[in-house]
């Protein structure tokens, strides 16, 4: 009898050790939730998909999920007359949305490399100024 209940607080000890891992602080979930918003701004920036809406599901429903976990959402686009979005429809309107994403992740790069660069020029003018003051 005596073991059992050894055997049950080794249990409880190692449930609260994966639990501790799994169970997302709430820094984790605003990072997902605005992840999802994200992804609902750019599914707004693509005019033929405003109607569409962004779902999670998976572990972020369950609020049972490690850091680093993917987040799993789904696209779902809406009835037009009330029939369903063909399967060929909606490849093309998700690939419009893959097109817009990807554009915007050059650009943000590009942006990014440009401020840079011009961090990097300042730095040389203010090292120079400061070799010229002394």
């Amino acid at each position: 009898m005596v073991e059992h209940i050894q055997n049950y607080d080794v249990l409880e000890k190692c449930t609260k050790d994966i639990l501790s891992i799994i169970k997302p602080t709430e820094d984790d979930q605003n990072k997902r939730l605005n992840a999802i918003q994200e992804i609902v701004d750019s599914i707004y920036l693509v005019g033929r998909l405003g109607d569409a809406a962004v779902k999670p599901f998976g572990s972020f429903l369950s609020k049972l999920y490690a850091k680093s976990g993917d987040l799993d959402v789904s696209v779902e686009l809406p009835n037009v007359s009330g029939f369903p979005t063909s399967k060929e429809k909606k490849q093309s309107l998700l690939g419009e949305l893959h097109t817009d994403i990807y554009r915007l992740v050059l650009e943000c790069q590009f942006i990014l490399l440009r401020m840079y660069s011009i961090l990097e020029s300042l730095k040389e003018i203010i090292f120079r100024n400061r070799g010229s003051t002394m």
